[in-house]
This record gives C-alpha cells, sequence and structure tokens, in this order.
C-alpha cells in the first residue's frame, strides 16, 4: 500500500493525476478483491436506479450473482451494488463534503423507501470514504479526536448541515496509514428516563473509532476489511475473525448523534418489535 501510494503521488506531482488516480483505485480493487468477501470489484461506475443516476463512482463492491455479463458497462443496478466508495490518495478537507453529498445522492438514486430498520438508517448498501494517507490533522497530536471533530463541523453546521438523517452518514472513513473509522446505528436508545420505551430514540455514530492497537503496521486496513466482510455477510459466516483479535477491530469508541423519531418511515414504530431484537435489545447495525 506504501509503495502504491508513493508511486502514485510521484504521478500526480509529474501532472499526469488520471495515472495516479487509476493506480489508487488499483490498489484497492486488488485489496478488496484479496482481501474482502471474494464478491466482484469494479470500479468507475455511474449508480442507476428507480431515482435516477449517480454521479461516476470510484469503487463497487458487487453482489454475488450479480450478471457478469453487465459488469463491463459503464452503469451498474443499483440493487446490485453491495458496497460502495470514494477514492483519494490523500484526504483533503473538501473531499468529507464531497463524499458526504455523493452519499445523499446515492441513497436518491436508490429511490425506494426504507422496507426495514436497516435501511431506514444506513441506506441501501455502505458507502465510504478510502484514503492512502491525508493531510488532515497531519500534525495533530490526537489524530482521532482531529477527524472527529472536522467530522462534525463538516456534517453538522448549524447553518447547512450535509446530513440531515443517519442513513446520510458516511459508513466508513479509512486512512491507512492512520486509522479507520465506521458508523453504527441502534435502532433505539434512552432520550429520557432509562426503562420508557415511549422516550427512546434513534442514535448513531460515525466516528467509532476501531481498536487501540491501531499503530500497528497495516491495522487499519486488517480493521478495515474485517469491517466490509462482517457488514456483507450474514452474521459468523466472515472467515476474518483472527484479524479481528489481533488487530482490535471492533469499534471501541465514538461520538454518539441523537435523531428524532421521525426519521422513520411512518408506521415503522407501530411495529415496535421491529425496532428489537429477540431479547427486547434494541437492534445495532
Amino acid at each position: 500500500m506504501q509503495a502504491d501510494y508513493e508511486e502514485a503521488r510521484q504521478h500526480a506531482r509529474e501532472h499526469d493525476p488520471q495515472r495516479s488516480g487509476h493506480e489508487g483505485e488499483a490498489t484497492w480493487i486488488r485489496l478488496l478483491s484479496d482481501w474482502g468477501p471474494s464478491w466482484p470489484v469494479v470500479s468507475r461506475k455511474y449508480i442507476v436506479g428507480p431515482g435516477g443516476d449517480s454521479n461516476e463512482v470510484d469503487l463497487l463492491v458487487l453482489k454475488p450473482d450479480y450478471p457478469r455479463h453487465l459488469m463491463d458497462d459503464p452503469s451498474v443496478l443499483a440493487s446490485g451494488v453491495a458496497a460502495a466508495f470514494s477514492v483519494k490518495l490523500t484526504l483533503r478537507p473538501r473531499h468529507l463534503g464531497e463524499a458526504l453529498l455523493q452519499k445523499r445522492r446515492l441513497l436518491e438514486v436508490a429511490g425506494a423507501s426504507p422496507a426495514s430498520v436497516r435501511e431506514a438508517l444506513c441506506g441501501p448498501f455502505p458507502f465510504g470514504l478510502l484514503a492512502h494517507s491525508s493531510e488532515l490533522a497531519r500534525n495533530a497530536t490526537d489524530f482521532r479526536a482531529a477527524i472527529q471533530d472536522f467530522h462534525e463541523r463538516t456534517a453538522y453546521s448549524s447553518t447547512d448541515p450535509l446530513v440531515r438523517s443517519p442513513r446520510e452518514e458516511l459508513d466508513a472513513l479509512l486512512v491507512a496509514d492512520r486509522a479507520f473509522f465506521s458508523a453504527r446505528r441502534v435502532s433505539l436508545a434512552p432520550a429520557g428516563v432509562p426503562g420508557t420505551a415511549a422516550n427512546w430514540q434513534p442514535m448513531s455514530s460515525f466516528n467509532s473509532y476501531h481498536g487501540a492497537t491501531a499503530d500497528l503496521p497495516g491495522a487499519p486496513l486488517a480493521q478495515f476489511v474485517t469491517w466490509l466482510s462482517q457488514t456483507l455477510l450474514p452474521l459468523g459466516a466472515s472467515s476474518l475473525a483472527t484479524l479481528e483479535a489481533m488487530f482490535g477491530a471492533d469499534a471501541s469508541s465514538g461520538r454518539a448523534t441523537p435523531w428524532p423519531r421521525s426519521i422513520y418511515p411512518e408506521g415503522m414504530l407501530q411495529q415496535g418489535s421491529m425496532l428489537l431484537n429477540d431479547y427486547g435489545n434494541p437492534l445495532l447495525f
């Protein structure tokens, strides 16, 4: 990853941004193909759905049953997308806002109203931002806190918030040489008197930071591929549990963002059991 980054940066310095962009994407395609859930990985596609089409998306993981003869088309069907990512060599301040706007557009493209609690909180498929390195908080003594602060100022501005519901949040942010963050959502969380279900509200946390061992070489990458497999595969089906144990891929801390109950489609809250698991606890995504 480091060698690929240095080579692509050199081409960017030589005023060949298209080549450097292709090289950066090729690195992620190789990583996801080798370490992901073994589903098709494609780059530079437009996603088409009932709500129209998206701008060009850098990297996509397709569902395993996506028709092979359609994979070379410039557009892919939204219903066949398992995950999508914006890719940057060096993460710069403007990139976070651009990615949040792209997530919003992808939700519009998907078109259909959320059919489940997961879709109401997360959208039809995860979307994240991947970078080899970052100029954000490069000299900060606490990179994690600096990224959290920058994300909150960008996403939840009091004048023009880019995130208006939990499903508009980025699902993942990876800076390969520094840290991995992901979104965690819970269907209901106490927002008043503990134990009073009527006062519970949805909650989410974008900047859940993964693992206290992230300073180990390669740890953020291991945390990212573990998260992706566990997000896409059925519970317990991922073979990367060993990586999780070695590199602390569990989300260990973050900042919670409470949301009003109005983020759920009308009628979903009336089916209260949909918001709780078999043990009567809130659903966690």
